[in-house]
């Protein structure tokens, strides 16, 4: 084996030397090799981390820093020489398969890796999520990592517990450099890689980030500054003091983790990429993807929560708000657009409470939204009785503005509702910010039935708000239900919007009624 991974390394060190595309401008060479230092530290970190070496490799080699460049690239052929030689010896040579691929470029998130955990402060612990990207598209993703060309990378963290899915952990966003040329995902495009890295994710190519690195300050910037919508931030991000060992990283509160008050609790984490030449495409919604972990206890005296992944593989292209559906096919989701193009998800269930009350569960994802959500409104019979109205949101950084407080609710004869400061009000208010998912709940004596549910908008813009269909208490309906696309006709889209209901289709039912609604409809004011 030896010998193997010595010839490897001189073959690595010839690709090495020509193989991606020539590396952005650094801004001088100071920078550079404090960059280099960084990369350097992060591949000390864990003796199972193939991919920051690699990078590291690939870095040095734009240095002129050839020997060096070697070394490290025999350090990652010895970690894990299967990973190394794909990335280095890409196939660009498969038959193309049946499955389409997207116009321009298109990043999802392949796989989801080892979880890394940097300490504790308080009664919260930090961690970052290992990622692989793959560019989906057939134009290459721009990787510039001295512009704003780039991916950046949001982690989040999830329960579920008690019937509902909650939000328990966000982290700031990873700045992406230095793209290499794996392989990951073309089983599923059904070619190879074009062997195009650096400044660009090639096509059908794929790009590994370990969770130290993902982790790492030296790339870590605000979430607040990205325009999920266009995928346009500015250059160079606003930098923060760390705040080692919790701050800037997917933190979550030990409550959330703890296994004796989550005894039938579990867990999942989320990766979502924004790009702008991804979002200008059109191919912005199917950027993030999740995976399922479990939570142990490494040392009961400091409460030290481990997360490790599950055998369970990445669930690709969809948050993590549709593991909430596939525990309870039940779950209804619906998904809307503001005016700008800003992609949301909501998540509807209800529970029989064996009394005559049913429990209303709502999980409202803002993906891609710039405009954030500042209201939501869920109509109701007139009469129904509201009770035990709850909020949920994910805690914010300690160096974000956001000001956390709850949102407030009110509950009228036919609706019940939740809301935050306005903008002109508060720009840091508690919106719902995109990567974000918050929770709304109630309790009502009314059975469950389709409705429909309105989020209004935070940030200015055309328009006040999406509309979106949910399980909601009996005769909340409003006067045209079926019209899913709501343009104003009950008619073959509809039926289509009913029938792609997330793989989940109504029952026959269900479309009888839809078809006893064609036609024109008209709406309340």
């Amino acid at each position: 084996m030896t010998s193997v991974r010595s010839l490897c390394a001189l073959v690595a060190v010839a690709l090495a030397m020509g193989l991606a595309t020539p590396a952005p401008a650094s801004t001088d060479a100071e920078d550079r090799n404090r960059l280099i230092e960084d990369l350097i530290a992060v591949a000390q970190l864990d003796e199972t981390d193939a991919s920051t070496p690699m990078r590291l490799a690939h870095m040095l080699r734009d240095a002129g820093r050839h020997d060096e460049a070697a070394h490290w690239i025999d350090v990652a052929i010895k970690r894990n020489d299967e990973l190394a030689i794909d990335i280095l010896a890409p196939d660009p040579d498969l038959d193309r398969g049946a499955m389409p691929i997207s116009s321009g470029p298109d990043v999802i998130v392949g796989d989801i890796t080892r979880l890394y955990r940097w300490g504790k402060q308080g009664d919260i612990t930090a961690y970052s999520i290992g990622t692989t990207s793959c560019n989906a598209g057939d134009e290459n993703l721009k990787w510039e990592a001295q512009t704003k060309f780039h991916p950046v990378i949001a982690q989040h963290a999830y329960r579920i517990k008690d019937g509902r899915i909650e939000m328990i952990g966000q982290s700031f966003v990873k700045h992406g450099f230095a793209a290499l040329t794996g392989s990951l995902c073309q089983t599923e495009f059904g070619y190879g890689c074009s062997g195009q890295g650096g400044t660009v994710l090639g096509v059908g190519c794929s790009d590994p980030y370990s969770s130290n690195l993902n982790g790492s300050y030296s790339w870590l910037g605000r979430k607040l500054e990205i325009n999920a919508t266009t995928g346009e931030f500015p250059f160079p991000p606003t930098r923060v003091a760390s705040g080692a060992p919790i701050g800037q990283r997917l933190q979550i509160r030990d409550e959330y983790l703890d296994p004796a008050l989550n005894q039938d609790a579990t867990y999942f984490v989320e990766a979502l990429y924004i790009a702008s030449d991804d979002a200008a495409a059109g191919n912005a919604e199917n950027n993030a993807s999740h995976r399922r972990v479990t939570v142990r206890e490494n040392a009961p005296t400091t409460q030290a929560w481990i997360i490790d992944l599950t055998d369970e593989p990445t669930v690709r292209t969809q948050p993590a708000l549709f593991a909430w559906q596939a525990q309870n096919p039940d779950v209804l989701l619906s998904e809307g657009h503001d005016p700008d193009g800003g992609y949301f998800i909501v998540g509807s269930a209800a529970y029989a409470n064996g009394d005559g009350t049913w429990r209303y569960e709502y999980a409202v994802y803002n993906m891609t939204s710039d405009r954030s959500g500042r209201s939501f409104t869920v109509m109701h019979g007139e009469g129904t009785h509201i009770d035990d109205l709850d909020f949920h949101d994910v805690d914010w950084h300690t160096f974000s503005p956001v000001d956390g407080t709850d949102w407030t609710t009110r509950s009228r004869p036919r609706s019940t509702e939740w809301k935050t400061d306005s903008f002109d009000d508060n720009e840091f208010a508690n919106a719902l910010r995109w990567g974000t998912l918050y929770n709304f709940s109630f309790t009502a004596n009314r059975a469950p039935d389709l409705g429909y549910a309105q989020l209004g908008l935070f940030k200015p813009g055309q328009g006040s708000g999406v509309r979106f269909v949910v399980i909601s208490p009996g005769d909340g309906l409003p006067s045209c239900p079926w019209d899913l696309d709501h343009d104003g006709f009950v008619n073959s889209k509809d039926i289509a919007a009913l029938l792609s209901n997330h793989d989940r289709p109504f029952s026959a039912d269900r479309i009888g009624d839809l078809l006893s609604a064609w036609g024109r409809c008209s709406r309340p004011e």
